[in-house]
């Protein structure tokens, strides 16, 4: 099955030839079928941003929410709880910890522990700030 993303844009600019430029953006994503196994469907992301231009520098500031984080929590055992497995606490220092824990709990309660700690929140609301200088050609 093929994931698909519909998305839906709209923006302005205001005060197009002019020094200062003011740019609000609404972004809309959402997804059919996230992946062959669980088939889920639903709004991914509203992305919001307001970007204001002086001459070729230009900030924006963005917010980016996920109303159903349960589109991506695909990798764990229990694909329902808005948890995700985090790449940063399986490697590294992290596999000393993890050898740990395996040396010291039953196998059950082992693999238990070690998916609880590796586990992250999935994030449902993230706001950022960027900087620039734009470049015609």
């Amino acid at each position: 099955m093929v994931k698909k993303y519909i998305s839906l844009d709209l923006s302005h600019t205001y005060f197009e030839e002019k020094f200062f430029r003011i740019t609000p953006t609404v972004h809309v994503g959402y997804v059919i079928n996230n992946d062959n196994i669980n088939k889920k469907s639903g709004i991914s992301n509203i992305t919001s941003g307001l970007k204001f231009n002086f001459g070729k520098f230009f900030t924006t500031a963005n917010w980016i929410y996920g109303p159903e984080p349960i589109l991506f929590d695909t990798l764990d055992s229990n694909n329902q709880d808005g948890w995700t497995p985090s790449p940063g606490k399986k490697y590294g220092i992290h596999t000393l910890i993890l050898d740990a824990i395996e040396r010291s709990f039953a196998r059950e309660s082992a693999a238990y522990v070690k998916e609880q700690y590796t586990s992250q929140r999935i994030v449902k609301s993230l706001f950022y700030v960027s900087l620039g200088f734009e470049i015609k050609y």
